[in-house]
């Protein structure tokens, strides 16, 4: 796998204890559902969005994208979370992806140490040619109930 788009416009040592994880399960809010789309997966910088720190940690986080691990110890808790937030904005992002990675799709870091420490939260580094289809979808969870249901 090729990090090009990361390690060549960064100093810092980024993808240092990264790894593939093809077991496990995340999750990320995304905009619509029933299918995760390639702009559900931007990074900061992809938007164009960069960190005021020169820091190594904040120059990192903006070159990954944040998921979550999904499991029996922190699906509920996210789930209410994600509902929570969700009822501020309801506009944005009111879908809960459930993936896996398939080969080739990039590495994960575990990085808990956010804004607000988040035991479960993972920097998911995309490789460079990095496409959607690269992850599997378990499931797509609303956030926010369809007027119709």
């Amino acid at each position: 796998m090729l990090f090009t788009k990361i390690t060549d416009n960064s100093e810092c040592s980024c993808l240092t204890e990264s790894y593939v994880d093809l077991s496990n399960t995340f999750a990320r809010r995304v905009r619509k559902a029933p299918d995760m789309k390639e702009g559900d997966f931007k990074n900061h910088y992809e938007r164009d969005q960069h960190p005021i720190s020169v820091e190594c940690e904040d120059i990192c986080g903006y070159h990954g994208v944040s998921v979550e691990i999904w499991n029996d110890a922190s699906s509920s808790t996210l789930l209410e979370k994600y509902q929570a937030t969700a009822n501020y904005s309801p506009k944005y992002k009111n879908n809960i992806s459930v993936f896996k990675f398939k080969n080739d799709a990039g590495v994960v870091k575990y990085t808990p140490n956010q804004e607000v420490y988040n035991e479960f939260h993972y920097d998911f580094f995309k490789e460079d040619t990095f496409i959607v289809d690269r992850l599997e979808l378990v499931k797509m969870i609303p956030l926010i109930p369809t007027k119709n249901a």
